[in-house]
């Protein structure tokens, strides 16, 4: 089911209702909300769940060395599409936030915000690639530490890795080893949330009679 196509609806109705409050900006942000949500839902469907299957990797006394563990092409497209979109949510809806009097539904569009941002290191990784790879005196890693990925770290200076696992992605960055969840459960409370505001919108007295819409449990099924 497209939830964006009766989403829309939805939002015309609730923004009707309010239109001395709302500003027209809210419902065609609105509508963008959703066909981001229904591509980044078709997409994080797809995300296997997080399983940890990592050989240790000792590296030690090692200088600008770089370690990039990749998946299966199909798969590594699915990810980075996946942080493309929700990359998208997140400032469509720190956009939509600004517009303010968004009266019943500006709860759950925060939290949903909070929940995008979850995945802001690694976007900020993959924005800003080209400084990782390069200037590892900022981001590298030095010294001894250990990874959950495996890489184990002795008396290293300025090292770079990227694993991209079943379900989560390992990466260096700030000096720091990094991990971040991206299996398909990862990306649920952000469903939750667009659950939540698909109910508020169409909870609406204009469009009673005139609009039946799908049961909330139908809306991104988890």
């Amino acid at each position: 089911m497209s939830v964006c196509d009766e989403a829309k609806i939805a939002i015309s109705f609730w923004c009707q209702g309010r239109q001395h409050i709302v500003s027209d900006s809210v419902g065609r942000i609105l509508d963008f909300v959703f066909f981001t949500l229904d591509a980044l839902y078709d997409v994080t469907r797809k995300l296997p769940p997080k399983t940890k299957t990592y050989e240790d990797v000792p590296l030690e006394n090692v200088l600008h060395f770089y370690v990039i563990g990749l998946p299966k092409l199909d798969y590594y497209s699915d990810i980075r599409l996946t942080l493309s979109l929700v990359s998208d949510l997140y400032f469509l809806l720190e956009g939509i936030l600004k517009q303010g009097n968004l009266m019943e539904i500006q709860p759950i569009l925060l939290q949903m915000k909070n929940e995008s941002r979850k995945f802001d290191d690694i976007r900020n990784f993959y924005t800003h690639l080209d400084e990782r790879v390069i200037d590892l005196k900022k981001h590298g890693i030095d010294g001894t530490v250990d990874t959950n990925c495996g890489i184990k770290y002795v008396n290293v200076e300025k090292c770079f890795h990227l694993v991209v696992g079943q379900g989560e992605i390992h990466f260096s960055d700030d000096k720091k080893p990094k991990e971040i969840d991206v299996s398909k459960s990862a990306f649920d409370p952000i469903f939750i949330e667009a659950r939540k505001l698909f109910v508020e919108l169409t909870n609406n007295k204009l469009e009673n009679g005139r609009k039946v819409f799908p049961s909330p449990s139908s809306i991104y099924p988890i």
